[in-house]
This record gives C-alpha cells, sequence and structure tokens, in this order.
C-alpha cells in the first residue's frame, strides 16, 4: 500500500497526519506509516457504508480527501476552501477563495441563498447572492470564459428537476486514483468540473450535512433541497450532454414522495445523449420515493435511454428510499453506440422504506454497460420499518445482474434481510436480446456478507442465483442470451433464526443455439442455515430450487467449486443437488454439514447418492473435502468468522491464488501454512508469555 492509499484510507486521521509531513524527516515518516498499516481494519479492508464527514473534497485533484491547505495557500491550497465566501472569509468575502483549486486561474464562483438571496436584484457574490438554484444555472456562462463555474448553495431550496443548461459541463480534464482497497480499477474524475456544492458560509472547512451547529463550532452550514411538495418529482433531471460535473455536501428530502405519478427519483439523465465523468458524493437524501411502490419508472437513478461514461456515487445516504434505486438500459447494442461504463457505487447506505407491495430491488440495470463497480456499501430491508411482500419477493432482490452485462463487481457489501441477495441471469425477452444480446460475463461477486434473519420470505428465498430459463420458453435461444464467467468468492451467506432457504448459492445457465461459454467459480464461500425444500441444497448446480431441473440444449460443463463450507444443516437437507453432472466439474476441498444428504436428478426423480464416499463416486471429485462441524467465532451474532479453536476448515484448503489471494476481510491467503477453507482465512495470533502464562513461549505464534 502506497503513502497515499494509507491515508486516502483513514480519513479520520488525514488532515493531522498529513500537516505533520511537511514537518517530518524520513525516518519518523517511516514510523508513522507503520503506524497508519496497523490502523487499518484487516488488510486494509474497507469501511461499508455512508459516513458522514467534514470534508470529501479534492480539489487540488492529488487522490487525498479533505487535506487541510498548507501554509502557503497558494502553494498548497488543500481541498476544503472552494465555497467559503461571506463575512467570515479573511480577504474575499464577496467570493471567497478565488483559485480553489489551485490552477493559477480564479474560478467562476455563484452563490446562491435559498432564504435571503435575490434573483432579481442579486448579483451572486456571497454577499448578494441570488436566490435559486436554477436561475444560477440559467446565468451561468459555463466555460465559454474558459474556466469552470462552481455554484455554491445554502438554506432550504423548494426547487424540482434541476438541471443546467444544454452542453453545459466543466473543462474536458481528468485525474486518474489508482484502484485500491475493493476498487477493481483505476478511476477517472474531472479535474476542473462545473460543481454544485454546499456553501460553507462560516469559512471552517466543514460543509453540510456534516456541519450542523455542534459538529465544527457553534455556526452551522445547511444546504438541503426539499421535495416535500406535491409537484416535486425527482431532485435532478441532467440536461443533454451535460458532462464533467460534480456535486457535494448536500441534502435531497422528499422527492417523489408526494407525487401521485411515477417517473420519479433522485436523478435521471437525459435520453439519447451521453454524460461523461461525473461525480457525486458527500449528498445524504431521505425519503426519496419514500413509501411507493416498486412500479418500472419510479427509481432513485434512472439510467434509461442515456448514455454514461465515468459515472462515480461515492459516499451518500438513501434513508427510507423506496421504488427502484438503479434501473435501467441505456442502449441494446443497436446503431453502434459506444458501450456505457464503467459506473461505480461505493460506501452508500441504502435503508428501504417502501409501501406494503414490496418496493426495494436495488439495481436493475441492463444493456450494453461494460464496467459496473458496487463496492463498500450497506443494502439495508429494513423491515422493522414496513412490510415487504412476503409471497414472492419479486421486489426484494439487491443485486440483479442481467442481459448483456459484463465486467461487473459486486464487493465488500453488506445486505440484510432481502429475499435474494444477487441474482445473474444472461437473457430476458424484450431487452438486449436476440440478434443484439451479447453474453453477461466477467461478473466477480467477491467478499461480501449477504445476511437474512426476516422470517416470513416465502419460497424462492436464495442467497445468488446464477440463473437458467426453463427449457422451451423463448429466452436463452440465440447465442449471445446466455451467462458466461462468473466469480462467487469469499462470501458469507446465511438466512438463519428459524428461517429456512431453497439454496445458498445455485447455479443454472444454459442456452438452445450454441454451448455456454465461460467457467462459474464458487470457491471460499461460508454458507450457514437450513434449507426449505427437499430439492434445495447448500449449493446447487443444474437445477432449480423448486422442482425437476428443465435442462436446455447447451449447458454449463465448466465448474470450479473448491474451499466452500456448507454448516447449520437440518438433518437430511442437501449439501449439494447437481441436475445433471457437468462434463468439467472441479468440485474438492469443501466442509459439508454431517446431517446433510447429496443428491442427483435422475429422470427428473432425485435420487440421494449415501454419504460423501459415494458421492465422491458420482462426481468423480470430492476427494480431499471434509464432513466435519467448524468452529465458528459466534453464530448466534451471525459473526462466521472461524474460530481458534477450529480444526476442521483451517488449513484444509487448496491453493486458489489463481482466483483470490484475499479472504472476506481483504487479509491475504494463506495466513500461514495451507489455505483455510471458507471465507474467512484465520489470522495468526501473535501471543507474548504475559498472555500465555509462561515466559518461554515469548513470541510464538499460535492458532
Amino acid at each position: 500500500m502506497s503513502p497515499t492509499q494509507c491515508f486516502v484510507q483513514n480519513s479520520t486521521l488525514e488532515n493531522r497526519r498529513l500537516s505533520l509531513i511537511r514537518r517530518l524527516d524520513l525516518g519518523v515518516l517511516a514510523i508513522l506509516m507503520v503506524l497508519c498499516l496497523a490502523s487499518q481494519s484487516p488488510a486494509s479492508a474497507q469501511e461499508r457504508g455512508y459516513k458522514v464527514r467534514a470534508c470529501g473534497l479534492d480539489m487540488n485533484r492529488n487522490g487525498i480527501l479533505g487535506e487541510p491547505a498548507g501554509a502557503d495557500p497558494l502553494l498548497e491550497p488543500g481541498d476544503c476552501n472552494v465555497c467559503d465566501g461571506g463575512p467570515s472569509h479573511p480577504t474575499h468575502p464577496a467570493t471567497g477563495t478565488p483559485d480553489p483549486d489551485g490552477d493559477g486561474v480564479d474560478e467562476d464562483l455563484i452563490y446562491i441563498d435559498a432564504q435571503n438571496g435575490s434573483d432579481t436584484s442579486g448579483t451572486g457574490s456571497a454577499l448578494d447572492p441570488f436566490r435559486t438554484i436554477g436561475h444560477a444555472w440559467s446565468v451561468a456562462d459555463g466555460i465559454s470564459n474558459g474556466v469552470e463555474d462552481i455554484l455554491c448553495f445554502r438554506g432550504t431550496s423548494n426547487e424540482s428537476s434541476l438541471t443546467p443548461p444544454m452542453n453545459f459541463r466543466g473543462l474536458e480534464e481528468t485525474y486518474v486514483v489508482p484502484a485500491s482497497g475493493s476498487e477493481s480499477r483505476d478511476w477517472h474524475f474531472p479535474s476542473q468540473p462545473t460543481m454544485l456544492v454546499g456553501w460553507d458560509r462560516d469559512d471552517d472547512g466543514c460543509y453540510p450535512p456534516f456541519d450542523n451547529g455542534t459538529r465544527c463550532g457553534a455556526t452551522g452550514d445547511v444546504a438541503v433541497l426539499n421535495g416535500n411538495f406535491s409537484s416535486s418529482i425527482r431532485t435532478f433531471h441532467l440536461d443533454r450532454f451535460v458532462s464533467y460535473l460534480e456535486m457535494a455536501h448536500f441534502s435531497a428530502n422528499d422527492y417523489g414522495r408526494l407525487v401521485p405519478a411515477t417517473n420519479s427519483g433522485f436523478i435521471k439523465f437525459s435520453p439519447v445523449s451521453e454524460h461523461d465523468y461525473l461525480y457525486f458524493h458527500d449528498i445524504e437524501t431521505h425519503r426519496i420515493n419514500g413509501d411507493r411502490s416498486h412500479d418500472s419508472d419510479i427509481i432513485s437513478i434512472d439510467l434509461f435511454t442515456t448514455n454514461l461514461h465515468w459515472v462515480n456515487f461515492n459516499n451518500m445516504l438513501f434513508h427510507n428510499n423506496g421504488g427502484w434505486f438503479v434501473r435501467g438500459v441505456p442502449h441494446q447494442g443497436e446503431l453502434g453506440e459506444s458501450d456505457a461504463g464503467p459506473l461505480r457505487w461505493q460506501n452508500i447506505s441504502r435503508i428501504i422504506r417502501a409501501d406494503d407491495g414490496g418496493a426495494a430491488t436495488s439495481f436493475k440495470p441492463w444493456g450494453y454497460i461494460t464496467g459496473g463497480e458496487i463496492l463498500d456499501s450497506v443494502w439495508d430491508l429494513n423491515t422493522d420499518a414496513w412490510t415487504p411482500l412476503a409471497g414472492t419477493g419479486f421486489a426484494t432482490i439487491t443485486f440483479v445482474i442481467v442481459q448483456c452485462l459484463q465486467d461487473w463487481v459486486i464487493r465488500n457489501n453488506e445486505v440484510i434481510d432481502f429475499w435474494t441477495a444477487v441474482r445473474i441471469n444472461g437473457s430476458s425477452d424484450g431487452a438486449c436480446d436476440e440478434n443484439l444480446a451479447r453474453p453477461t460475463t466477467d461478473i466477480v461477486v467477491d467478499r461480501n456478507v449477504f445476511r437474512n434473519t426476516y422470517p416470513s420470505w416465502d419460497f424462492g428465498h436464495i442467497g445468488i442465483l446464477v440463473k437458467g430459463e426453463n427449457a422451451g420458453d423463448t429466452e436463452g435461444d440465440a447465442p449471445g442470451e446466455v451467462v458466461g464467467d462468473v466469480v462467487i468468492s469469499n462470501n458469507f451467506v446465511s438466512s438463519v433464526g428459524g428461517n429456512t432457504w431453497e439454496a445458498c448459492i445455485g447455479a443454472n445457465p444454459g442456452n438452445d443455439a450454441a454451448p455456454v461459454p465461460g467457467q462459474i467459480q464458487i470457491v471460499a464461500n461460508t454458507c450457514v442455515g437450513p434449507i426449505r425444500r427437499d430439492e434445495g441444497a447448500g449449493i446447487l448446480i443444474g437445477s432449480n430450487p423448486d422442482g425437476a431441473p428443465q435442462l436446455r440444449v447447451f449447458m454449463q460443463q465448466d465448474y470450479l467449486v473448491k474451499n466452500n463450507i456448507v454448516t447449520d444443516l437440518n438433518s437430511n437437507d442437501h449439501n449439494m443437488v447437481l441436475g445433471y453432472v457437468p462434463s468439467g466439474l472441479d468440485t474438492d476441498h469443501n466442509v459439508y454439514d454431517g446431517v446433510g444428504r447429496y443428491a442427483l436428478w435422475v429422470d427428473d426423480i432425485l435420487t440421494g447418492t449415501g454419504d460423501l464416499a459415494a458421492w465422491r463416486t458420482t462426481v468423480s471429485g470430492e476427494g480431499s473435502s471434509r464432513v466435519c462441524e467448524p468452529q465458528l467465532v459466534s453464530r448466534a451474532a451471525g459473526d462466521f468468522h472461524l474460530a481458534a479453536a477450529d480444526t476442521c476448515a483451517v488449513g484444509m484448503g487448496a491453493n486458489l491464488s489463481f482466483v483470490s489471494g484475499q479472504d472476506i476481510d481483504g487479509a491475504q491467503r494463506p495466513a500461514s501454512g495451507p489455505w483455510d477453507i471458507g471465507a474467512d482465512e484465520r489470522t495468526p495470533v501473535f501471543a507474548d508469555g504475559f498472555e500465555i502464562g509462561s515466559t518461554i513461549n515469548w513470541g510464538a505464534t499460535t492458532p
């Protein structure tokens, strides 16, 4: 890990450390780096979810967030000096810091005060602000004068469907932040974007919504977009070709909640246009589409018929959020358009509040989107606040990764009480199908916690499902209507507390037109919980969780199933069920529950194969798999890390470094000796004599 990466990941210590670094020699800096690395959660694992913070800006574009200004602000401007005009500014009360990004050119700073400004007599300065964001955007000149516009607003603004003018953008320049933590690619951010930012009027470096009057001193800064009126459809509607845009540090409340019509939410992008390099961060939303159903166009982030490139949603809260979260198809491969993407959602907290119809699906994008990342976030169905649709759970799937998507990573998320955590599907009639379809492939589901404690899910409740279509329908009848490469690794997947499910992980991709490409890798997962149906299993391959398999002409033949734990089954539940025996099935080094069975469908009859010894003959594998009960830290508390006393899974795994060299916490595998089985690689404990009661073993490594 580089020093920059370390400081970025430890935002609570950044400011103090960075101010010291300018005065430290290299020796002291080395010690400081050791302390920085030691303060990480295990192996630099990212924290999950939204964290309100004083300043999440990177105005000097060096990849470090919230960096303070140096002794000479002109040479070291830092990050937290934009939108700081007002009486508190020591030298520029009308404009604030005139060159907040330190590029040597003064920006166009436009100030809005929703309570005290005026659109008729105001000049847009910090001392004479406009009243509305809409008016400020209408008079902004874009980059016609060679510099970007930065809008700074405060107060509570009762505006809806805000949009900049057509072709409104910042300068077409970007900077790159190297991938770290859960990220799968280096990210390109706009370096001189047009901006909409909450106003730090008291110039204390603390921005809304963090600066509430108690965290940063006696005065607070408020910046709220208020949709609490009947015609409030959505917060933003970006007009055609708006690009190089950054929005940060404000709140948006109640949009779509009081609108009887559909087509509501937080942001909609204009149809048949492109938007490049958009960055949204440090934004709180409350009750967006609150208590709304899952109608097809009640969507917080609407992707329909647009084309987005390098769009990043980071550190955002969606509290009491209803409807769909992300839904839509930029395009389906027609007319030779460029692929949409990459897109990133990171450190998001979505807490559901919907109507009783089950409005809770988080993601359902489809079409030609190449490059998607859903990282470090919390997705909470919030069943204490409302009653989901318990019968079918249609709208209670967290991630629906469907037709034509490629290169998507779902990593280090926590999913709470959803009916299905992940469903991956290669086809659907009427959308990116037939000659337009391409395989849904290069999908990675890694290092997540998927846990269900909700007692009322009906049949169909499942952890992760790679979905095949029913034989005889019109889906899956073209070569591109299929799932390709999928990696499911290092996940805790559980349904506990009296709940039962159809399967922990299931995969059944097939195609009627051509052999199925790629490989399904189900490796190093920990599955905890009993199975509801006789046809279900901890791991389900080539079968349905609710009856006999309906196989297509060509089924996926290449499976890697290793280093998984299946535990806490009820008597006579299945560890594994196969709908057929894939020719390329490589299954081994798994830990199975001793009360569980194994079964193969033969002529539509589920045929048990007895114990693990008999199952080895059926699958021509499992030679190093084991039947034992792993010792976990706390099943009752939902902590499925391997306990110190475990001898069932520790050191019994295969080397899977070609798939993933990290465990669920981001710790390197192996910690010592052979790999452990399951999502957790147990870390050795270094004990001294005081801890173990003897001076003989000082410094010894104990399990």
